[in-house]
């Protein structure tokens, strides 16, 4: 049996290093596309407390960087604007593209996470990410 045959959802998942530097962006590889899959969640586990702030802040985001490393497509984000935050050892979801392309895997693409700077920024602490597949 094929991983893609077993019925249900499959998840990849990665730590995330933390990032003190507010100004300084991160870019981390979560994983490889096992198969041919659709996203259908994005969660974002911060070890500590995250408060968002406006005008200094960040996004949280989820790429497709595809096989070969040319893919741009952000298939899930989240900015921590003032009242957007996400507690310490608790699931924050990412919002999903409203693209469906954007969500779409081929077999062998790559998935990261990327900490993208607004303004002077914020801080990321450790933590970790879970992106959720949809076998297609």
């Amino acid at each position: 049996m094929q991983l893609h045959e077993i019925i249900g959802n499959h998840c990849l998942q990665t730590r995330i290093p933390g990032q003190a530097t507010i100004g300084t962006a991160a870019e981390t590889v979560i994983g490889r596309a096992p198969f041919r899959s659709k996203i259908v969640a994005a969660y974002l586990i911060p070890d500590t407390t995250i408060t968002g702030a406006d005008t200094h802040t960040m996004n949280v985001t989820v790429r497709n960087r595809k096989a070969d490393d040319s893919g741009t497509a952000v298939a899930a984000n989240l900015q921590f604007n003032n009242t957007v935050n996400a507690a310490a050892r608790r699931e924050r979801a990412l919002t999903l593209s409203a693209t469906s392309t954007d969500l779409e895997l081929a077999e062998g693409d790559i998935l990261t996470t990327e900490k993208l700077i607004i303004g002077n920024g914020l801080a990321l602490p450790p933590g970790t990410i879970n992106v959720v597949l949809q076998a297609r």
